[in-house]
């Protein structure tokens, strides 16, 4: 009975792993339709380009892995909740360049209980749009003088 039991968690950390995460992928490029929830390993500039839309799930995780850009030419609605934020965070190695809101982002864009950290700019770039961006921590973000 013991070493059933034993195998049974064995099976759930393989299936989940040891962190509890549900799903790891590596992405790169333009992003549309819905993401998550998960974990997403950002291995080159992610967008959303202008006419395309992006639904992020509650849970999803983006660990930029190098110097990347996020760039919102489109609609994106990033909507967590008080107890499952979305992540976007630096994984390793250089920061990643933040979220850039350009100027033909839809004004109807949403990010909610997000987390923004590890960004070489100040987390968000807003340039000419008005997206909503509520109850999101942004913090250890290096933003240089000027």
């Amino acid at each position: 009975m013991y070493s059933q039991k034993i195998s049974l968690i064995l099976v759930i950390f393989a299936l989940f792993g040891f962190s509890g995460e549900l799903y790891s992928e590596d992405i790169s490029g333009p992003l549309s339709g819905e993401i998550g929830p998960g974990t997403y390993n950002v291995t080159g500039s992610i967008s959303v380009l202008y006419g395309a839309s992006l639904i992020i799930h509650p849970g999803t995780i983006f660990n930029f892995t190098g110097d990347f850009d996020f760039d919102i030419m489109g609609y994106i609605h990033a909507n967590g909740n008080e107890i499952d934020s979305i992540i976007f965070r630096q994984e390793s190695g250089d920061n990643w360049n933040g979220i850039d809101f350009i100027s033909i982002a839809a004004d109807s864009c949403i990010i909610e209980y997000s987390r923004v950290s590890g960004s070489n700019g100040v987390g968000f770039y807003i340039n000419g749009s008005s997206p909503t961006i509520s109850h999101c921590l942004i913090s250890d973000n290096v933003a240089g003088e000027g």
